[in-house]
């Protein structure tokens, strides 16, 4: 059983199981790792993105690919600093930043030099 720091991250969660149920994902874990930047001497030294999804590569295969999942509701400038230390440590890290709706000024915060894999809200997934 986990405890979620938001609802946001909740309703991501029951998404997440549902998916598993229904074969669309084979497995999920909620923040199953800190990345830490030994680097770095001051400001932010480490993160843990909330959600780590095994996704089936092909219906008919077993092999799985690995995307990093954020579920946010605003943005503070520490966390495009954030997710920039990690694609650097980790060039080929997916990450999809999740909005809980559109939320076009805060989806215009988001650093345009971090190569994410996608940004997204819940209505685009088909999260209920």
């Amino acid at each position: 059983m986990y405890h979620f720091k938001s609802k946001h991250e909740s309703k991501f969660a029951v998404w997440l199981e549902r998916s598993v149920e229904l074969c669309y994902i084979k497995s999920w874990a909620y923040e199953p790792q800190t990345f830490i930047f030994d680097w770095i001497q001051c400001g932010t030294r480490s993160y843990c993105p909330d959600f780590c999804v095994n996704w089936f590569d092909a219906p008919d295969k077993p092999a799985t690919h690995a995307i990093w999942y954020e579920c946010k509701t605003y943005i503070v400038k520490r966390d495009n600093t954030k997710w920039r230390r990690l694609l650097k440590l980790h060039p080929d890290l997916k990450l999809v930043i999740v909005f809980d709706g559109p939320r076009k000024k805060e989806r215009a915060k988001i650093d345009q030099r971090i190569p994410l894999a996608r940004v997204t809200d819940f209505k685009e997934l088909g999260v209920t």
